[in-house]
């Protein structure tokens, strides 16, 4: 049974977990020094003890989900405990319902364990609906390919005035949903040839000129696109298919993320949001001129002065979760203030009801094809919180938990989000295969990293709908093209594709 609950081996290498478990003891402990309430701290050290737990549960299934879990509790809850400790702030500080936000997110974690080990025995050692090609000339098409509908999309989109904005625009029924879409296809060319410089190498390496190319092409887009997802889509596909095959998490890499946290934190994410105030109407030179422009007064301790003040000044003008007092620019985005105001929104009185859950579920429809037949589909479930909390609507991050705890609070908060999650588990799978030796799956999880824990139904529902039947499309019409594909199925990959993938990784031990 234990075995089952905690496999070995994976990801996780036994000197990462020592270090994890060292630092949640530390992290108690200057919790408790900072005056946290002691049942917060107890409840926040048992999240952070099973995290290794419960990943190590989904990823013995195979899941490409091991990645989505963890994504979503870095972002809701641990890179916030150890921002208030640098801070020197008691972590319930600046919470309504500090205690019932951590107790929920408990309940989480544990709806995530109970799915994932209900999901194991139907996904485990079962294939997606594609067969997923390996051979190295086939990794290099795909990868133009990706490329050049998602270049094809920028070009599209830009002609008619719809570039730079989020995917607001693209579902209003007129089928532009598709190009949004085909712009979130680089990452796919980052995945495929980060596993074809793996394979070709033997497995000693995952990076050559053309994986550095496409990263950095990623990265462009994400500036001319106004988005930080976009540009972290194919670093984030790189470290998903780096996992894949084969790689394992070590202290140097949790280094080597810290040392990049600094230029991304105080330079590329404020130019980004600087970039929002630019005029939409300007051309796409003045656009880059300006974008250069800030980045070199971000860089200047003067001029970057000014402009950190022009950013702390809107972002007063938006933001009313301060997590951490005084607008700290990106790091508010990790905390579990939108959990914590759904939380205090409903013991006041505020409830959506089941009926809205079950709403949602038409977003798993393209929106033309309900305008035909007349149905209307109702508001996203973050619109009707930020709504009914703030009166008013300005695309605030919620997540798929503040969502199904504003329909059914707390005595049904479990069940529903555990019934979810397998759900979701299944879909991912189905969509996008295991995880192992797949940079399909990779490039999955590069589109939708932190959507569950920040975004709701409306946005995941089509995602593994439209966008993952996009996806499989793009992907099987190559391996046809190029006479790699054979027949639909969901049983695992042939014997030969296994031994291409995966003899480079049991060779070299990684």
């Amino acid at each position: 049974m234990i075995g089952r609950l905690y496999p070995s081996g994976g990801m996780l290498s036994t000197e990462v977990l020592i270090w994890w478990y060292a630092v949640v003891v530390a992290t108690g402990v200057c919790q408790l020094l900072l005056q946290t309430h002691v049942l917060f701290v107890a409840l926040a050290q048992a999240i952070l003890l099973l995290l290794p737990w419960v990943f190590r549960t989904l990823e013995h299934s195979g899941s490409m989900a091991t990645l989505v879990f963890a994504a979503i509790f870095t972002k809701l809850f641990v890179v916030s405990q150890w921002v208030k400790i640098v801070l020197l702030q008691a972590a319930d500080s600046h919470l309504d319902r500090p205690v019932e936000t951590v107790f929920v997110l408990l309940l989480s974690l544990l709806a995530f364990w109970v799915a994932a080990l209900a999901a194991s025995p139907l996904i485990t050692k079962r294939g997606g609906l594609v067969r997923i090609p390996q051979d190295p000339d086939f990794l290099l098409r795909i990868a133009g390919v990706a490329v050049g509908l998602c270049v094809a999309s920028i070009l599209l989109r830009y002609d008619v005035g719809l570039s730079r904005v989020g995917d607001a625009e693209y579902t209003e029924g007129e089928g532009l949903v598709i190009l949004f879409y085909l712009g979130q296809l680089m990452p796919l060319a980052v995945a495929a040839l980060t596993a074809r410089a793996f394979i070709q190498s033997g497995g000693r390496r995952y990076v050559d000129s053309l994986v550095v190319l496409v990263l950095l092409a990623g990265f462009l887009q994400g500036l001319w696109e106004n988005q930080r997802w976009i540009m972290m889509g194919g670093f984030v596909a790189f470290v998903a298919t780096y996992f894949s095959y084969g790689g394992r998490l070590r202290v140097r890499h949790l280094v080597l993320i810290v040392a990049m946290a600094a230029p991304m934190q105080f330079v590329v994410f404020p130019l980004v949001d600087l970039q929002r105030s630019f005029r939409r109407d300007i051309s796409a030179m003045e656009y880059a001129s300006r974008t250069a422009e800030t980045f070199v007064d971000l860089l200047d301790t003067e001029e970057s002065a000014r402009e950190r003040e022009e950013l702390n000044n809107m972002y007063r003008s938006w933001d009313t979760r301060l997590y951490y007092g005084d607008p700290t620019g990106f790091f508010d985005r990790f905390s579990p203030n939108p959990l914590d105001e759904t939380i205090h929104y409903f013991d006041l009185g505020g409830e959506l009801g089941f009926d809205h859950l079950v709403n949602q579920l038409a977003y798993g429809v393209p929106n033309m094809l309900l305008r035909m037949v007349g149905i209307e589909r109702q508001p996203r479930g973050g619109i009707v919180l930020e709504t009914a909390i703030h009166g008013k609507s300005s695309n605030m991050n919620y997540g798929v938990m503040a969502e199904v705890f504003a329909a059914v609070g707390y005595w049904y908060f479990f069940p529903v989000l555990t019934v979810i999650v397998f759900l979701y588990i299944l879909g991912l799978h189905v969509v996008y295969g295991r995880f192992q030796y797949n940079y399909f799956a990779a490039f999955g999880f590069s589109t939708l990293y932190f959507n569950f824990a920040v975004a709701d139904l409306g946005d995941i529902i089509p995602q593994l709908t439209i966008q993952g039947t996009l996806n499989v499309i793009v992907l099987a019409a190559t391996a046809v093209v190029c006479g790699r594909l054979g027949p639909l199925r969901s049983e695992p990959r042939s014997e030969h594709d296994r031994a291409q993938a995966g003899r480079a990784v049991e060779d070299t031990g990684a």
